[in-house]
């Protein structure tokens, strides 16, 4: 996030449902330095995924960092799965100015 060509960090955890278990790591210094930096964090909306889960969308959202819904698409079919991407963001209390 220091990089000034950064701009979104997506796979925050790097999980997979069923497959891979998300890393630990600092959400709290996550959240800070994202805020500090301008940086947004990635709502992944693929169900394999759904990363990054509705607790550290609220924690995000109550820091004021700014958040992206991806479908996470290698087809057009994936679009569909944005609004479990959404459904997360919501369960956060993040609102659309927010995005």
């Amino acid at each position: 996030m220091e990089n000034p060509n950064v701009d979104i960090i997506f796979h925050l955890t790097g999980r997979k449902i069923k497959a891979r278990p998300p890393i630990e790591l600092d959400i709290d210094a996550i959240i800070a330095s994202a805020k500090r930096t301008g940086t947004a964090l990635e709502v992944n909306a693929s169900p394999d995924r759904l990363d990054i889960r509705d607790e550290y969308v609220r924690l995000a959202v109550k820091a004021g960092v700014k958040l992206v819904v991806d479908s996470d698409a290698h087809s057009p079919m994936h679009f569909s799965f944005l609004e479990y991407g959404i459904a997360t963001a919501r369960r956060g209390w993040a609102e659309r100015r927010m995005f």
